[in-house]
């Protein structure tokens, strides 16, 4: 995933193999008290992740 201006998303599918599963994967985060994203493929989220991935 990227983050951009704030808000995180998906990378391309281009680059991904099985969107599917990335998603998914993605979707395990919620459980987790986070509170910043760093993304390897650039962009940093901060604030209410829970709220980002719909559960907060």
């Amino acid at each position: 995933m990227i983050a951009n201006e704030g808000h995180l998303l998906p990378h391309a599918g281009q680059h991904n193999a099985d969107m599917r599963a990335a998603l998914a994967s993605v979707g395990e985060l919620v459980d987790f008290d986070i509170e910043t994203v760093i993304c390897f493929h650039g962009g940093v989220c901060s604030g209410n992740i829970r709220g980002i991935f719909g559960r907060g």
